[in-house]
């Protein structure tokens, strides 16, 4: 949920995302099926888990790069070609589980709150 929400706050800030294009997932977490089959459901979309397992250190790379001038970052990123891996086909949103995580969310914050 909280990757959606993250999803959500960069739409606000940018503009428009491509709603067909695959979600990445990286990090430990994404060579796990249970991770991927979690996201997939409350995202509803296809997913890709690159190969390569340093891209965490790969795009903070990228980063530092264009910071030095020597390109623009998502350009740089693409050249590396991470996206080779494992691709996860879109399945249909369970919009009610995610109403569930969100409602439980939402009431840890105001106990939280309120400690």
């Amino acid at each position: 949920e909280a990757l959606l929400t993250g999803l959500g706050v960069l739409e606000e800030q940018s503009g428009p995302l491509d709603a067909q294009a695959p979600l990445v997932l990286v990090g430990g977490g994404a060579r796990g099926a249970a991770w991927r089959a979690t996201a997939g459901r409350l995202s509803g979309r296809a997913l890709q888990v690159p190969d390569e397992t340093d891209a965490v250190a790969l795009g903070a790379a990228a980063l530092a790069a264009a910071a030095l001038g020597l390109g623009d970052a998502p350009a740089i990123a693409r050249g590396w070609d991470t996206r080779r891996g494992v691709h996860v086909e879109a399945v249909e949103r369970d919009d009610e589980r995610l109403a569930r995580i969100r409602r439980v969310r939402e009431q840890l914050a105001e106990l939280n709150a309120g400690a």
